[in-house]
């Protein structure tokens, strides 16, 4: 199979400093903040977004402009996943239903899209440190890291949905965080709904006890081979700005355009919904220092 994707590859003695960031959906004007405060350097540092600069946020037409910048880099996250030269329309099964963005977009911006993203987004990155390897993929990495990124290169639609979609980790540290105070009454409350994560069906189903001990126990297992840390956005696991890790998976993605009110399509009636912030959330762009 050919050639479809690119993989960002990093050397670390090309820049002063490497960050990453969680989803930024539009939100470019809080990037321009954040950068403030880490007295980020355009001219000797490097930023590698985790994916999903556009939708939901008013500036996502950014987009394009950042793409272009030399200290700005991106993989591709789901919501830019339509915008990319796909094999074939069996693709277009990956595509997020249509937002406010897309359906309002002109078709000169459209244009744009079309040509700036496949050149400029990347599927995942790889970071090379003096002793480590980072990766960094929108949603999640399946268990090797080599095999999973050249299945991604070669446009495996199984390793797409996984690196656009995927929550089964996203949702195991969800469920650890449940489980320190979760009874016997929601657990079986929670078997009759079937809400529990298929990686770990068998312990959900054999007793409270034993899940608590399994899930916790056996993180370990679930260890992305051939690289040190994986960096992902994708999923806001809290709403507090908390980056949370499985394995050597992290999650970094904190909800930045739930910091501030939104319009957005509701699916269901295809009426435009006002967002307006809960005071009781602290959601913002994250930005992790890699080197």
């Amino acid at each position: 199979m050919r050639k479809i994707y690119n993989k960002l590859i990093i050397n670390h003695n090309e820049y002063r400093h490497i960050y990453t960031c969680g989803d930024i959906h539009g939100m470019f004007h809080l990037l321009e903040k954040e950068l403030i405060e880490i007295n980020f350097d355009k001219s000797q540092d490097l930023l590698i977004a985790c994916g999903d600069l556009i939708d939901r946020g008013m500036y996502s037409n950014q987009a394009i402009e950042y793409l272009q910048q030399d200290w700005f880099k991106s993989v591709c996250g789901n919501h830019d996943f339509r915008f990319m030269n796909i094999p074939n329309e069996d693709y277009s099964i990956l595509f997020p239903a249509e937002e406010l963005f897309i359906k309002e977009m002109p078709y000169s911006l459209k244009t744009e899209f079309y040509d700036i993203f496949p050149k400029k987004l990347y599927i995942c990155a790889e970071v090379c440190l003096q002793e480590e390897k980072i990766g960094i993929v929108h949603a999640e990495s399946k268990e090797d890291w080599n095999t999973f990124t050249t299945d991604l290169i070669k446009a495996d639609i199984e390793s797409l949905e996984t690196a656009l979609w995927g929550r089964n980790f996203a949702n195991i540290i969800k469920m650890k965080n449940h489980l320190l105070n979760l009874d016997y009454v929601t657990y079986y409350k929670m078997i009759l709904r079937m809400d529990y994560n298929n990686l770990f069906e068998e312990y959900f189903l054999s007793g409270l006890d034993k899940l608590k001990t399994n899930i916790f126990d056996k993180e370990s297992e679930f260890i992305v081979k051939n690289i040190d840390t994986v960096f992902h956005g994708h999923t806001i696991i809290d709403s507090l700005s908390n980056i949370h890790s499985y394995a050597n998976r992290k999650y970094i993605d904190t909800g930045a355009f739930l910091s501030e009110p939104f319009q957005y399509i509701d699916h269901d009636t295809n009426q435009k919904i006002r967002y307006d912030v809960n005071p009781n959330t602290k959601y913002s762009l994250s930005i992790i220092k890699i080197k």
